[in-house]
């Protein structure tokens, strides 16, 4: 006789449950559909925001994880009705804090990540912190012309 497994998950009560939901499936394609097309997350537009957080989804998949694990933070933390959450991965026990603020009715009016640690009595391991924003540090402006000579110098040799 073959046993069917089933799988049960936490009941999704709220908007903020579903994008949590989603972000330990690792599905970038939900939570864009989820998330406000016009608004900001992390001070990116939906599209720049869900780009990099799809890219750094796949870079974990790469390394062998096929799941986030969450901890949420059951208390709000001191401002508004932010939530912190820390995701890591359930192969390479790679992390991430994440706020999400939520307005009243539960919807997300924006995430980012933390730089100071959420959850700090984690059952986590927290041994290696990855970033939706990988390059924020490495980001250069390109916005005027002495930047391009300052980088490149005046030589022709660079062409793309």
């Amino acid at each position: 006789m073959e046993s069917t497994q089933l799988q049960y998950r936490r009941a999704l009560k709220s908007h903020f449950d579903a994008v949590v939901y989603f972000f330990t499936k690792l599905d970038v394609e939900m939570i864009s559909d989820l998330l406000d097309c016009d608004r900001e997350y992390q001070g990116f537009s939906r599209h720049i925001f869900i780009r990099k957080l799809g890219d750094l989804f796949y870079d974990l998949q790469m390394l062998g994880d096929t799941k986030l694990l969450a901890m949420v933070d059951d208390d709000p933390l001191p401002v508004g009705g932010n939530f912190g959450v820390t995701f890591e991965g359930n192969n390479t026990a790679l992390y991430m804090d994440v706020v999400f603020e939520v307005d009243d009715m539960g919807f997300i009016t924006d995430i980012y990540e933390l730089s100071d640690s959420v959850n700090i009595d984690s059952k986590f391991s927290k041994r290696h912190r990855v970033y939706i924003d990988q390059f924020v540090e490495q980001e250069l402006d390109f916005s005027t012309d002495e930047d391009d000579d300052r980088l490149f110098g005046d030589d022709d040799d660079f062409l793309l």
